[in-house]
């Protein structure tokens, strides 16, 4: 009986079907197979990004500390140079009032206008010359406190900057 059923069975149709059902075999199994190396791909995937958000952790944790420590340094280089202005024109000040009180204790050595030959407050006469006599300031009272003024920004500057090298 089933030699004449395979008789009547129209053979062009059957092997179609055979090959329906051997393509739709295939393409069940190609996703399943594939899926074992998503899997794996997934598991890659995960890893990387787990790495990736660990890498932008530890860049905002040291961004982070880099915000603080130039936070830390500005404050600290404002506070020098608030107290280094503050030094500068106390001394400057200071320096000012010590030249007032020179020249109106000498008021004849800081005259300006000096064209006498003579020397500057404080040092000796030249050999020959009478002591006391023709004894007046070479440098005028304007350039005295000028001059006062560039040495205390000077010595301000230099404190300035040894500070900030600390």
């Amino acid at each position: 009986m089933i030699p004449a059923l395979f008789s009547r069975l129209p053979w062009r149709y059957i092997g179609g079907a055979i090959a329906i059902i051997a393509l739709g075999l295939l393409l069940w199994r190609a996703p399943w197979a594939e899926n074992r190396g998503f899997h794996k791909r997934d598991a890659e995937v995960a890893a990387l990004n787990d790495t990736i958000t660990n890498m932008k952790a530890a860049s905002a944790a040291s961004k982070a500390k880099n915000d603080a420590y130039v936070a830390a340094k500005n404050a600290k280089n404002a506070r020098i140079q608030k107290e280094a202005e503050d030094a500068v024109t106390q001394s400057s000040a200071d320096a000012r009032a010590a030249v007032r009180d020179y020249i109106l204790r000498h008021p004849a050595q800081a005259a300006a206008g000096n064209a006498s030959g003579g020397i500057a407050p404080g040092s000796t006469p030249a050999p020959g010359a009478t002591a006391g006599a023709g004894q007046m300031s070479v440098v005028d009272a304007e350039d005295l406190l000028a001059c006062t003024d560039a040495v205390v920004v000077a010595v301000g500057w230099q404190e300035w900057w040894s500070k900030l090298g600390k």
